[in-house]
């Protein structure tokens, strides 16, 4: 079988191929930026095309449906009056040395129109940003709907424009790109839960739950499947491998992580550890007691 090798000519190699533009582009259109720039913008959406189409084969099996569907790039439309000011009060959930903010200072708030379940950066364009957000030092999302700013969006470099409301009022207008955001289309209900009569958040405990149903209906009802299931609606993690040695345990503000051998868990803050450093633990033990 013959080797396949990346790139085997010039037309696999973007900037080469620019290189070699006929004198047609040089002498009538000469903008090889501009060029450049609407074939990259071609290729973001043949990028996310081919993203669905692979979800939407990952999910007919339980084992590879996502929980999230992941966008590439989404813009996000923001007017003056959606934001509000908030000054983080007792009961808010808000952690201790929670990043970016400062004693007395306030939060910025957006109502998401879309269930957003993470997002790791905002920019203000996708071809060469200027402005660049992160997840946990700019912003913060809430439970999936609200989109929490750490300091004014209307105070950095964004681009914005002035728009007329339906009351002719001037309002100011913020775009953000939203980069990687994974949204909530609920891939485990449609293609699984429901045929189970069994719906949940989307979540990893979800897709554990069905599992552990099909494993139930599917096959030979077993105690390993009942106490998996249980697991799984507690929000107990499982142990993956087929044995795993506990290396360390780590309390963090809001949970608490086991260290093994082969991987890493989160459980509650409050739970306890289903064994110390040093011991084993055999595949389908629950790593905690909630």
């Amino acid at each position: 079988m013959t080797a396949t090798t990346y790139p085997a000519t010039v037309y696999d190699d973007g900037a080469a191929l620019l290189r070699r533009l006929g004198s047609f582009w040089y002498q009538l259109f000469s903008d090889a930026d501009l060029l450049e720039a609407y074939c990259a913008s071609t290729l973001h959406v043949a990028e996310q095309t081919y993203l669905n189409h692979v979800e939407a084969l990952n999910a007919l099996a339980l084992d590879t449906t996502p929980v999230w569907h992941r966008e590439q790039w989404t813009l996000l439309p923001v007017y003056r009056s959606q934001l509000t000011a908030h000054s983080a009060a007792y009961g808010d959930g808000v952690q201790y040395g929670t990043a970016g903010l400062t004693y007395g200072g306030s939060v910025y708030r957006l109502a998401l129109p879309t269930v957003l379940h993470a997002a790791p950066l905002i920019v203000d364009r996708i071809i060469d940003p200027t402005v660049s957000w992160y997840a946990g030092t700019h912003y913060n999302i809430i439970a999936g709907r609200m989109l929490e700013f750490l300091s004014d969006p209307f105070d950095a470099s964004f681009a914005t424009r002035t728009v007329t409301d339906a009351d002719g009022e001037d309002e100011l207008l913020l775009g953000l790109w939203v980069c990687q955001g994974d949204y909530d289309w609920k891939y485990l209900w449609r293609s699984w839960g429901y045929a189970l009569s069994a719906y949940m958040a989307s979540s990893d405990e979800y897709s554990e739950v069905l599992r552990s149903l099909l494993d139930v209906y599917g096959g030979t009802p077993s105690l390993a499947a009942l106490e998996a299931m249980t697991a799984a609606l507690a929000g107990v993690p499982l142990v993956r491998h087929a044995s795993e040695t506990i290396e360390a345990i780590y309390t963090r503000t809001d949970r608490k992580q086991v260290v093994t051998d082969l991987d890493v868990y989160d459980i509650a803050v409050t739970a306890t550890p289903a064994g110390a450093v040093g011991d084993t633990l055999l595949g389908g033990t629950p790593l905690s007691t909630p």
